[in-house]
């Protein structure tokens, strides 16, 4: 769940700003824990994740900021090349990012619902008994 949210606070950050030539902001080290491109989840060293609250703190933080980035953006910004991905829109950049956030927001609700399960044991059926 940890490597999921901080997957698509930095998938979101990295579409958005670096789309507009801008600068991605996250934590140092987030881009090469999160991205999926650096590290594998269990190559991080435990010492090295973020805490869940710092997170989702990013996460609120980065919410309130990019809803005043998309706030200001013209048709013309939109249609605009992507500066890191030419043959992209800006606004299919910042789609991309949205579309592969609620993926990852869906991981996150099924591996909730795994733990939920798991923490709490089935009912034994008659056949089982």
């Amino acid at each position: 769940i940890l490597w999921h949210a901080g997957h698509a606070c930095c998938v979101v950050e990295w579409c958005t700003m670096e789309s507009l030539g801008r600068a991605a902001v996250y934590p140092d080290g987030w881009f090469e824990i999160f991205s999926g491109n650096r590290l594998a989840p269990q190559d991080v060293p435990p010492d090295q994740w973020p805490h869940l609250k710092t997170v989702i703190a990013a996460l609120r933080d980065q919410r309130e900021r990019l809803r005043e980035v998309y706030a200001n953006l013209s048709e013309s910004d939109l249609s605009a090349a992507a500066r890191h991905r030419t043959q992209r829109t800006v606004r299919y950049m910042i789609l991309h990012g949205f579309y592969d956030e609620a993926a990852h927001s869906g991981e996150m609700w099924l591996l909730r619902k795994l733990q939920r399960a798991a923490d709490s044991p089935a009912p034994i059926s008659e056949e089982q008994q």
